[in-house]
């Protein structure tokens, strides 16, 4: 019995030095490759972040700076989560500049 154990964990060290092809590398005590790790996390976040910028410009633009001020004034009397969306709905000064830079193409 114990040439059959022997015989198979040589086999498991050879297979434990080899890599494989296409898999990466391999798990610790595993004997499936380890799944590749995603990097491209923040690349998102900052579209989304453009995006939003963009369309409160966009917003701004069309509404004009005065209503939107007031619909923005109008909307923070009510509970928590509206103030906490005209925190959030603030007019910055990217989205004050995008709603310059597109207001003559929105009128």
């Amino acid at each position: 019995m114990s040439g059959i154990e022997s015989d198979f964990d040589d086999r498991l060290r050879r297979l434990e030095i080899r890599r494989p092809v296409a898999g990466g590398p391999l798990r610790p005590g595993n004997r499936r490759p380890a799944p590749p790790l995603r990097a491209a996390a923040a690349v998102p976040l900052a579209a989304f972040l453009v995006l939003f910028l963009v369309f409160k410009g966009v917003v701004i633009a069309h509404l004009g700076g005065a209503a939107y001020e007031a619909r923005l004034v109008a909307l923070g009397q009510g509970g928590l989560p509206m103030r906490i969306g005209v925190a959030v709905l603030q007019p910055y000064p990217v989205s004050l500049r995008v709603a310059r830079e597109l207001g003559p193409l929105l009128r």
